[in-house]
């Protein structure tokens, strides 16, 4: 089966960038290299989400505003609208089930809220939460989230790096509100967060700042309470220049495996949960580029993006036991920083 890849890259001097916008790809077969398609001109489209079928929403990275895209079954891309995003550099945005596209703003420390038409249009900034009015944390001066991480019952987790907190809101009204707060040590800089795949009880948080990734108990409340920490860098690489980055997770006949990638030291951690859904690092493996700021899971593969070597890499995820192949490359394109398959019927 072919399926349309977006690829979403960074273009600015500012950034030091290399990147083109948007291009489109072809996957034809796991173990062949992605086919070049098209390239949709966009400052800093750093952040992808898929939408209704055959639209994408790009966040402009740096910026202040979200672009409407839309892509046809051949790859071919096109820009609908682009609007005020809310706040200053979006960094992440979800859709949710009441048609609603929610941005994480980072710089502005704002959450907003924009209404998604029948057409997959968005409307205007219908509201905002600012996190800066939840008071300051470890004498951090400024709310920076990263991440918006749904339940399926409207409610999301939002991880803070500026003030070290993962924000519970609730999104089941009109304007959305934050019910709890979890506070780690200062320097932590939560980044992304995912759900266990095989404990529903269990979020697994990377903390950027100090290369970790953290595990949380899940209450009724919603709340969530530290129970584990482990270090997402080989021992040989502490003190070293990194940060941790993506994370994601993934179902094998022997459990679920986590994967985060670390920028600096240029390597992706893999962690085997244990049956209490506490993880422990398994192996360290050296990425095939430098700069593995994003990672996703694509089928049965992983797949990072090199931001600082212009380059996507994919490795076959074992079914069994979880462990990755020798990295190979799928597509080469400047300073890319967000991937995301399109079915060509619908968006995934």
């Amino acid at each position: 089966m072919t399926e349309l890849i977006l690829i979403g890259s960074r273009t600015t001097e500012q950034r030091h960038a290399r990147g083109v916008g948007v291009s489109s790809w072809s996957r034809s077969g796991s173990q062949k290299p992605w086919t070049y398609l098209a390239n949709l001109p966009l400052t800093n489209p750093s952040w992808l989400t898929a939408g209704d079928p055959g639209i994408v929403y790009a966040l402009h990275g740096d910026g202040h505003h979200v672009s409407a895209l839309r892509c046809d079954p051949e790859g071919m891309l096109s820009l609908t609208s682009t609007l005020d995003c809310g706040g200053s550099n979006p960094v992440h945005a979800v859709v949710t089930t009441d048609r609603r596209l929610i941005i994480a703003n980072y710089a502005s420390g704002t959450l907003a809220a924009l209404p998604i038409d029948d057409d997959g249009s968005l409307g205007e900034v219908d509201s905002v939460v600012d996190l800066n009015s939840l008071g300051q944390s470890h004498g951090a001066s400024e709310s920076h989230p990263h991440q918006i991480l749904l339940t399926d019952d409207g409610f999301a987790y939002v991880p803070d790096k500026g003030t070290d907190r993962v924000f519970t809101i609730d999104l089941n009204r009109s304007t959305p509100r934050v019910i709890d707060v979890l506070t780690f040590e200062s320097g932590t800089g939560p980044r992304h967060a995912i759900f266990d795949v095989c404990h529903p009880s269990r979020l697994h948080l990377v903390g950027e700042l100090d290369s970790t990734l953290r595990t949380c108990e899940i209450k009724e409340s919603h709340s969530l309470s530290p129970v584990a920490v482990s270090s997402t860098l080989p021992g040989e690489s502490w003190g070293h220049d990194s940060t941790a980055a993506g994370i994601v997770g993934v179902r094998t006949t022997s459990g679920s495996r986590i994967y985060v990638s670390n920028r600096g030291d240029d390597s992706l951690a893999a962690f085997l949960v244990t049956q209490d859904g506490a993880p422990k690092a398994a192996r360290f493996e050296k990425c095939s580029g430098r700069t593995p700021r994003f990672i996703t899971v694509i089928d049965d593969q992983l797949v990072t993006a090199h931001e600082d070597s212009d380059s996507v890499s994919v490795s076959d995820i074992n079914p069994s036991t979880g462990e990755i192949s020798p990295p190979r490359t799928a597509a080469q394109t400047g300073s890319p920083v967000s991937v995301i398959a399109i079915d060509p019927e619908r968006s995934v």
